[in-house]
């Protein structure tokens, strides 16, 4: 017996439509919620606050807790269980870097950041994967081990980007605009152009500046919302823009927000749907679409984190 055994006998699942994408809410997922909770509570003061990355608060990993095979098998569990539910097997990367572990979400932790300015995304939705950064899109999951509820999970639509995801689409796009703008500019100028383009970019992606995202507002729509329910385990895709919703900003200061949290490797979709977009990419040599490519980055990585922030 494993405490992360999947409780087949009592799931009940439901899938959403969102655009191209499907997502699923599997409730009564844990067979044994309370014993790994117990679990965490044993390993609780070996949890960290992890400064390199957004996340608010603790978190330690299954390896930590977990010996791999029984890790990686309840993994392939997982896996199976979706493929059973529609999601095309195919797409998991063979080679896969699976990942699992707790979070628990700090009020204080999360006030820290936002007032260092070390994290954006309490106040924006934010995406994990784009293929700008990452070779592979991501399977993202998240079961809510809370028993005091609150607020969710969102998936948002950037009003200032028109988009909902950073997918090859939205890459395209930002290609496409950034070799307008650099067109019949003399080459010395390039690199100011790209830095001014990049800084643009990152404040449409996080143009919010104060409190925790909720519902919609005057720069996102929330297009589906996952509410919290104990043991109720949620999938989406790693690059659609979501954040944790907080209703109330008080809730957490007494109250637990306690999760367990999987990355799985998938393969992109690399299809672009949007006909005048591929016919305006089409036009750019793919010479220049390279160059386009390693001028970003040259610029990305000259550039001090503090003046050009990028998605971890």
């Amino acid at each position: 017996m494993s405490i992360l055994e999947i409780d087949y006998e009592n799931i009940k699942v439901n899938k959403h439509y969102l655009r191209d994408r499907t997502l699923f809410t599997i409730d009564n997922f844990y067979k044994y919620p309370n014993s790994l909770i117990a679990k965490f509570r044993q390993f609780e003061d070996e949890s960290a606050v992890r400064k390199v990355n957004k996340y608010p608060g603790t978190q330690i990993t299954f390896n930590d807790i977990f010996n791999s095979n029984e890790a990686a098998q309840h993994y392939e569990d997982i896996k199976t269980l979706l493929a059973s539910c529609g999601f095309d097997q195919s797409r998991f990367v063979p080679l896969q870097n699976d990942s699992g572990g707790f979070s628990k979400f700090s009020h204080d932790v999360a006030q820290n950041k936002v007032v260092s300015h070390s994290s954006t995304c309490m106040n924006n939705p934010h995406y994990d994967r784009t293929p700008e950064l990452f070779p592979t899109n991501a399977l993202a999951c998240l079961c809510y081990l809370s028993k005091d509820v609150h607020g969710g999970t969102g998936v948002y639509f950037n009003k200032l980007l028109q988009t909902f995801c950073s997918n090859s689409e939205y890459v395209a796009r930002n290609i496409c605009d950034l070799h307008k703008n650099i067109r019949g500019a003399p080459k010395h100028k390039h690199g100011a152009i790209i830095k001014a383009h990049l800084l643009n970019k990152v404040d449409n992606l996080f143009p919010g500046k104060a409190g925790y995202m909720n519902k919609s507002n005057e720069h996102f729509d929330i297009i589906h919302y996952f509410p919290m329910k104990f043991n109720r385990f949620i999938v989406y895709e790693g690059d659609l823009f979501h954040s944790m919703c907080i209703e109330d900003e008080e809730f957490f200061k007494f109250h637990e927000r306690l999760t367990t949290n999987y990355f799985f490797d998938i393969t992109w979709d690399e299809n672009i749907k949007d006909e005048s977009l591929k016919k305006e990419l089409s036009l750019i040599p793919d010479c220049e679409i390279s160059n386009l490519v390693q001028m970003i980055h040259d610029v990305e990585s000259s550039t001090p984190p503090q003046d050009l922030t990028t998605i971890s």
